[in-house]
């Protein structure tokens, strides 16, 4: 279980568009796509996104507008993320 998810909103803790958050659109084996992150415009092709590997992002909670550490425990046989600094689950 991967400790980001589509549709989750991820800040981008490096490369060039860093501290800018973003909504996950796809996850593809490392890489991630990050809404209105890394888009390339070109007047044949038009928008395209480039990816960015999922070390290059950290998951964003909107409620407390801060980075948040992400860990996996299991919870009654499921697999849960969890906010390791407070325990609360995701």
């Amino acid at each position: 279980m991967k400790k980001i998810h589509t549709n989750d909103t991820v800040l981008i803790i490096a490369w060039k568009f860093s501290w800018s958050t973003g909504k996950v659109l796809s996850i593809s084996n490392d890489q991630v796509y990050v809404e209105w992150i890394n888009v390339l415009q070109s007047k044949k092709k038009g928008s395209k996104h480039h990816s960015i590997h999922i070390s290059n992002v950290s998951y964003y909670d909107t409620n407390q507008q801060k980075k948040i550490n992400v860990g996996i425990k299991s919870n009654n046989g499921k697999n849960v993320r969890f906010d390791k600094k407070t325990g609360e689950v995701l």
